[in-house]
């Protein structure tokens, strides 16, 4: 139904302060009833929140400024703008939060944790199902934590190598303990004998497979946009670290 409401949505676009992605403006983007609203200065953002907030009362709709965030991807300015949905402000200070150099270091740190609780909780079982044959074991894993482990890698590249260890970790000490060999056991055989893929290599095939589909679409897609801008960044030198699809395709 959410859909059928989306079409009407026009918010205003500015070629001064809108983003500007290989060439394309990028004035809104709509994921389910979540939408994101970006612009390089604070006045464009106003103008935009605006338009938002006319758009769904003339649709009998509110919007939940609680859970409404805003950020600021600069350097603070001195004078802190005031965002409004209306005439009152939600808020009126910005306290700064600390970006981490990794974007994706909070949910390898999440995802590592679940999968080790949830292979801990397996081990736990076979005080009362008895212990699992290797075959069983190795089915209950990859269908309870393995999907943990790959969450998300289509897009988050292994880039650092220390986020991704947790992980890889993670991996090993579940297939040895369902073989039953100690820690010093060598990693090849220990995956091949147990029929599964290397976490890395996994995340090369995802990645791989995500970058085919993204060509694949068509240039007016956003998520096209951003996989060739992602290739122009590179490319211009101007890059101050990795850029994951442009990194996939220059490789």
């Amino acid at each position: 139904v959410w859909t059928l409401y989306l079409p009407d949505l026009k918010v205003l676009s500015d070629a001064t302060t809108d983003i500007l992605l290989a060439g394309v403006f990028i004035t809104d983007v709509e994921q389910a009833d979540d939408v994101i609203l970006s612009s390089l200065a604070a006045n464009g953002m106003q103008r935009k929140m605006n338009a938002l907030r006319k758009w769904c009362s003339v649709n009998f709709m509110v919007i939940n400024a609680i859970r409404s965030l805003l950020i600021i991807c600069s350097s603070i300015p001195k004078l802190l703008p005031i965002f409004r949905f209306g005439a009152k402000a939600a808020s009126t200070k910005y306290i700064s939060d600390s970006i981490k150099r990794n974007i994706f270091k909070d949910h390898y740190d999440n995802q590592a944790s679940k999968a080790r609780a949830i292979a801990n909780t397996l081990l736990g079982l076979e005080s009362m199902v008895s212990v699992l044959r290797p075959w069983e074991a190795c089915k209950v894993y990859v269908a309870l934590v393995d999907p943990h482990l790959t969450q998300d890698r289509e897009v988050g590249l292994d880039a650092d190598l220390d986020l991704f260890k947790p992980l890889e970790d993670n991996v090993l000490t579940g297939v040895r303990n369902m073989m039953g060999v100690n820690k010093r056991s060598l990693v090849a055989s220990l995956v091949t004998e147990a029929g599964l893929i290397s976490l890395c290599f996994r995340g090369v095939i995802l990645a791989l497979s995500h970058l085919k589909y993204l060509l694949a679409v068509n240039d007016n897609r956003y998520v096209k946009v951003a996989a060739c801008n992602s290739v122009l960044l590179l490319d211009s030198s101007k890059a101050s670290g990795p850029c994951r699809h442009g990194s996939l395709l220059c490789d």
